[in-house]
């Protein structure tokens, strides 16, 4: 099963607590900010070519499917 970003930011959050021996709002004070960090990653930049892979294979369809129906309504 996937974790969200939700899931794997608490868990960061759990390490970080054992690791530095503070307590949860010590660790929520932090002036850490993942999202800024996946921003700047690898993984961001992978995922975001993905998506504009998906992004233009669902355009190019959806532009057959409109010139088959045009097709079709002409032939009516």
């Amino acid at each position: 099963m996937q974790n969200s970003l939700q899931d794997i930011l608490l868990s960061d959050l759990v390490m970080i607590m054992e690791h530095g021996q503070m307590s949860m709002l010590d660790g929520l004070k932090m002036s850490l900010n993942f999202i800024e960090i996946y921003d700047r990653s690898q993984a961001f930049e992978y995922r975001a070519k993905i998506l504009e892979r998906d992004t233009l294979a669902l355009t190019g369809l959806y532009k057959r499917f409109d010139a088959v129906i045009k097709i079709l309504a002409a032939r009516r």
